[in-house]
């Protein structure tokens, strides 16, 4: 994240310059910070002053009244005898530095109202201590002395009243003057307070005067009353106004010099690589801001490439970066200061940066350079004219007035890490990095805004008489950054005294508030101060309460037998700890009261019970050791045979059912309740049906009447209590203790298997199988002409079966199936195309195929042999393989001679396929040459006498290329015109005309004397040549004018454009009168421009101007607003979309 102080618009500026408005495209190089330029208005007589007069006598303006001096006027606050009107610029900033170096005098005229003021301003001067010498003078002393009788008895070394001023004491200096007249120290006379401020060697430095109150101005201008640091103790930055405040944070300085200028460096390479990059350059010859390339701009500068690529460091730079990377604790806060002014406050002595940029959230220098660098492509955007972001920060890295630069980085509030960079054009402080790395603690100087969002005290509500405690005042702007430090106070010390670094000391009880005082602002917070207290806690007791008891730290007491009791537990002891693991302490034992206060804590034990269990004729459950309070566990159910588990009750018979959520306070047995369980007794058919499924009884009792049960190919033998094997049961056999299943038992039935050959003549025709078991090995079958394919369970479709098939329960006849035998007929096509084979069942008849082809041949039919053979008869059957073969005559063809466009000797001609085509004919056509015969028209292939004739009539075409001829032009004297080539029946082409100084050209003529005018349109049958015939022509006045003056303007203007001069630049003058006109003639001139007269902003030259709208560069209104009015030009600009004048 970034923050940009440029939004550069592509302006129209207007520059006033006696009579004229310069309008221009050039774009004004702005500030360093746009709402902060660094340039210091001074009067026509104060320039003067310092220019001309002696430090004598000089004339007092009025003092600046701004609170940040300009630039020169703080670089020239060291030289002696500096111009009064520079008091601003000079006492804005005194603080600490100057001690002993400055003395300060304070002079009043006669009256009580003024002698009041002074007398206590110089008091106050005195008690402060901050300057050397303090001396008070007032005119007419004499007749005045009674007004100092009040303050007679405050007279000190450093305050003292005299009726003149003694100028040959070097020790102090006294001036007065009137603020509207000449100063002489000769003579002088004073209407107004003053604060004069005199250097150690009694040279006047700069003064102040006004009619507010003196306490007032030294609050203002001198920094004296309000107690505030003026300089940072880490880096010497100058604080600007506010209250002090403080920031701990940490640097890391010399990771960040090297690598800084390093990336820097960089971006100047490529920026002095890339021909897009501009800079804003002021050529001193022509007025102008150009934009040029940043090779150029070096040039015309004399600065080296080697110079640019190797910006240098400022220590006093790299200062102020410090210390503006502790004030941007926000991305909101940007390039102001806490204390409310601009970044441009921030000054090392003199030293001050021209520009600043800041980044947040960034890990280190180099990627905050490349994240300030990234709005590269918004900077070229901008050079284009076409829309942009920001771009102020890229244009500072590189930008050649820069050669010097300090970086610093810091934490920040919300985003991590703050890097700002401070850019100038001199080594400011020398070129020494401060390596400054480590923690330090930083003054910031902070707004009345900002302190009164008010503070938020680390100090406690309470204390212990004997303890100390730290406390601290933190700002609640900026979520308690910055610390308040000031004098501390009391209210009533003897219960609270505090010490100058804020330690709170706790002395009796009572209650004290204590104060902060910083400045002008004070917070106070009130504190109550007890004894040592130790305080009993029950920790869980039902009933009782226990007196806590108090002391002095050291002091010890016994402690007290619990008073406390707990239902259900056993009191252990006392504790510090609620949970025990704190230091323990027994009744009666000696305990000290402590610097904090005490809670001890009754320790309990708790009771346990007995929970019994009576399975009541099921299996053992364990009984239970329970707490009093909690919970007995519900354990596993018992088991007994044949019954079911219904619960735990309170007795062996009836009772209620016991509730294991209720809480144990006392032993207790519990009984288990059953009840008798029936059970499913089922009948498996076992591969057989039972005609009853199953049926409920009850443990121990008998089974009763017991189900039949059927099964296929299986006769029923009874029930038993295993599938296979276990123990037949009977209808007295008594039920157990869970579900039972019984099993049919069975004999298997054996059946006949038969073979039906189905036409065919079995190997075996039956034989006997056993239900379910596998047929076995099958029998073979044999049937002339078919394949047996084994057999099935139908004589036609059915399943087939195999040896491993199971026998039903049922006599079963099985049935050979069998597939007839199939022959291949093959097709040899000899030469022609593919046939394909067919297969043909035994008896059946061959389908004939569809006639082969082949290139230049008949078919002739299908024969049993390649050579000779009969024709093969597709009605006779199939009864074996057999191979056919096709039988083939060879075709003749037309081949035809096309003269495309000429006249072949031969028509055409037969050809049998595949002959050649033998001697060809030959062909002629006017104006051609034959080039031989081709397959195509246009392209194909050439033939020849060995081309052989393919199986299609064919027809070849003549191939020709057309003659050229020359066409010369003779100019006869005339400028040069070159020869044309040009094919036979084409067209000669119309060259340019020539020309001949003082002649008109008349056109082409067939001959140089007389012949005829020749015609382009005639096509070109042989070489020919063309000369020029010219009349020659008389001199000629030329005439530019319009229907009014006005109108003479534009027409003039439209002659010059289109005779190619353009109208890049543009002079507008009122046509009321010709001097404004006559006078922009040499701006005309050299600007390249036309000349165009205006009335209004209707005038036809306005609506002209707009038809060059976007096209013009430069235009100039010549003359003030009562020759071109404000409208007209502003109608002017809106034409060519240009900015409106300024």
């Amino acid at each position: 994240m970034l923050t940009d102080y440029r939004h550069l618009p592509r302006w129209l500026v207007a520059i006033a310059t006696c009579c004229a408005i310069v309008i221009s495209m050039a774009v004004i190089n702005p500030s360093a910070y746009a709402e902060e330029t660094n340039t210091t208005a001074i009067t026509d007589s104060a320039a003067a002053t310092n220019e001309n007069k002696s430090t004598d006598t000089v004339t007092l303006d009025r003092a600046l009244s701004g609170r940040r001096a300009s630039r020169a006027s703080r670089a020239a606050s060291k030289a002696p005898n500096l111009p009064i009107y520079d008091l601003d610029g000079t006492t804005t900033h005194l603080n600490q530095e100057y001690a002993n170096t400055y003395r300060v005098a304070l002079i009043a005229p006669a009256g009580q109202y003024y002698l009041n003021q002074a007398l206590d301003s110089a008091l106050q001067l005195s008690k402060k201590k901050l300057y050397k010498d303090v001396r008070f003078f007032a005119l007419d002393y004499d007749s005045d002395r009674s007004s100092f009788s009040q303050y007679a008895s405050q007279e000190t070394s450093n305050v003292r009243f005299a009726s003149s001023a003694d100028t040959s004491n070097k020790d102090y200096l006294y001036f007065a003057w009137d603020s509207y007249q000449t100063f002489n120290p000769d003579s002088y006379q004073a209407s107004w307070p003053f604060i004069v401020l005199i250097d150690k060697d009694n040279n006047l430095v700069g003064c102040e005067t006004g009619s507010q109150s003196l306490n007032s101005l030294i609050e203002e201008y001198f920094h004296i009353s309000d107690g505030s640091v003026k300089n940072s103790s880490v880096t010497g930055t100058y604080l600007g106004p506010g209250t002090t405040v403080y920031a701990v944070d940490t640097l890391h300085q010399s990771s960040v010099y090297q690598a800084a200028l390093k990336k820097v460096a960089q971006w100047r390479q490529d920026a002095l690589n890339d021909s897009r990059i501009k800079v804003r350059y002021y050529n001193p010859e022509t007025g102008y801001i150009y934009f040029v390339s940043i090779a150029d701009y070096l040039k015309a500068s004399n600065i080296s490439q080697e110079q640019y690529l190797s910006p240098g460091w400022s220590n006093s730079l790299e200062k102020i970066a410090i210390q503006r990377s502790i004030e941007a604790y926000d991305v909101d806060l940007a390039h102001t200061r806490p204390d409310g002014n601009s970044c441009f406050e921030a000054t090392v002595g003199e030293d001050s940066s021209s520009g600043e940029i800041l980044a947040w959230g960034i890990s280190d220098i180099a990627s905050a350079i490349d994240l300030w660098a990234s709005e590269k492509d918004d900077y070229i955007h901008f050079l284009n004219g076409e829309s942009y972001g920001q771009y102020g920060h890229y244009e500072e890295l590189i930008n050649p007035d820069f050669q010097y630069y300090g970086f610093a980085g810091s934490s920040a509030a919300y985003y991590g890490t703050v890097f700002a960079g401070e850019a100038s054009d001199s080594a400011l402080g020398g070129s020494s990095p401060t390596n400054l790395d480590g923690t330090f603690t930083f003054e910031v100087n902070m707004s009345d805004e900002h302190m009164d969002q008010g503070v938020t005290w680390n100090a406690p509500d309470t204390m212990i008489a004997g303890t100390s405690k730290a406390a601290s005042v933190k700002l609640k702007y900026a979520n308690g950054r910055y610390e308040l430090r000031g004098t501390w106070t009391s209210s009533n010390p003897s219960v609270i005294s505090v010490d100058d670094n804020g330690t709170l000391h706790a002395k009796a009880p009572g209650t004290a508030t204590i104060t902060v005082n910083r400045q002008s602002y004070s917070f106070s917070k009130q504190i109550t101060v007890t004894l040592s207290t130790i305080s009993f806690s029950g920790n869980g007791a039902t009933s009782g309460f226990m007196e806590s008891i108090q002391g002095t730290i050291g002091q010890s007491a016994t402690i007290p037998n619990v008073g406390f009791s707990r239902t259900g537990y056993t009191f252990t002891g006392w504790n510090t700890s609620p949970d025990g693991t704190g230091t323990a302490y027994r009744p009666n034992a000696t305990i000290q009261f402590a610097a904090q206060n005490i809670t001890l804590y009754a320790q309990w034990k708790v009771r346990s019970y007995s929970v019994n269990f009576d399975s009541n004729g099921g299996s053992a459950v364990a009984s239970q050791s329970v707490k009093y309070g909690s919970k007995a566990s519900r354990p596993t159910d018992p088991t007994r045979a044949g019954h079911t588990f219904q619960g735990w009750y309170t007795s062996r018979d009836g009772g209620a059912r016991y509730d294991f959520n209720q809480t144990v306070t006392g032993d207790v047995t519990l009984y288990a309740h059953w009840s008798v369980n029936s059970y499913t007794l089922a009948f498996d058919g076992n591969g057989g049906k039972a005609s009853e499924s199953s049926r409920t009884v009850q443990y121990g009792s008998q089974y009763g009447s017991l189900p039949t049960a059927t099964r296929t190919g299986h006769t029923f033998q009874g029930w038993y209590t295993a599938k296979s094997g276990g123990t037949k049961v009977s209808p007295s056999t008594t039920m157990g203790a869970a579900n039972t299943t019984l099993y049919a038992h069975w004999s298997v039935n054996a059946y006949t298997l038969a073979f039906d050959g189905n036409g065919g003549k079995a190997s075996e025709s039956s034989r006997k199988v056993q239900y379910g078991n596998q047929y076995g090995t099958l029998p073979t079958a044999t049937r002339t002409g078919y394949a047996f394919q084994g057999w099935y369970t139908a004589r036609s479709g059915g399943s087939q079966v195999s040896s491993s098939t199971t026998m039903e329960a049922a006599n079963t006849t099985v049935y050979a199936h069998w597939t007839v035998n199939t022959y291949t007929v093959s097709f040899d096509s000899n030469g022609g195309s593919a046939v394909a084979s067919q297969s043909v069942r035994y008896g059946s008849k061959a389908t004939q195929p569809a006639n082969p082809t082949r290139a230049g041949h008949t078919f002739q039919g299908w024969y049993t042999a390649r050579s000779g053979g009969s024709k093969y008869d597709f009605g006779t059957a199939v009864t074996g393989d057999v191979t056919l073969y096709a039988h083939w005559s060879v075709n003749s063809y037309t081949l035809t001679f096309d003269g495309n466009g000429g006249k072949p000797s031969e028509a055409s001609r037969t050809v049998a396929y595949g002959g050649q085509y033998g001697s060809l004919p030959t062909a002629t056509r006017t104006g051609y040459a034959f080039q031989g015969w081709y397959t195509a028209r246009d392209g194909g292939t050439k033939v020849s006498p060995s081309t052989t004739m393919g199986a299609a009539d064919t027809t070849l075409y003549a191939r020709w290329s057309v003659n050229s001829y020359t066409v010369s032009f003779d100019s006869d004297g005339g400028s040069n015109v070159p020869a044309q080539k040009v094919r036979y029946g084409s067209k000669a082409s119309r060259p340019a005309d020539p020309t001949r100084a003082g002649h008109t050209f008349q056109g082409w003529y067939t001959s140089r004397d007389g012949g005829s005018k020749y015609d382009f349109g005639t096509a070109v049958t042989g070489d020919v040549t063309l000369h020029a015939h010219w009349a020659k022509e008389p001199a000629a006045l030329r005439r530019l004018s319009g229907a009014t003056r006005y109108e003479t303007s534009e027409r003039i203007a439209e002659w010059t454009t289109g005779h190619g001069l353009g109208m890049d630049g543009v002079v507008y003058a009122t046509g009321a009168n010709f001097p404004d006109a006559l006078a922009a003639g040499p701006l005309a001139g050299r600007a390249g421009a036309v000349t165009l007269l205006v009335a209004d902003a209707h005038s036809p030259a306005v609506s002209f101007s707009a038809d060059y709208r976007g096209k013009v560069d430069r235009a100039y209104v010549v003359g003030g607003e009562n020759a071109v009015s404000r409208a007209t030009a502003d109608a002017i600009a809106d034409g060519l979309g240009l900015k409106h004048a300024q």
